[in-house]
């Protein structure tokens, strides 16, 4: 992921970098059982629409 800090567009890296909680929430409820709570479940949210927003942007190209 640094590599791609290094060569790629921060305002696009960064986000999809933000993923890896939504990831690490699935699997601390997963294999040990954790609560999500409305406000994580909230933050999943955000963080997903963020994403697709950025993916949907203009293309610089």
């Amino acid at each position: 992921m640094i590599l791609a800090l290094k060569f790629g567009d921060l305002s696009i890296i960064h986000p999809l970098m933000c993923t890896s909680y939504i990831f690490a929430l699935i699997n601390g409820s997963l294999f040990l059982k954790e609560h999500i709570s409305l406000v994580q479940l909230l933050g999943i949210i955000v963080i997903i629409t963020g994403v697709i927003f950025i993916a949907r942007g203009k293309s610089y190209e």
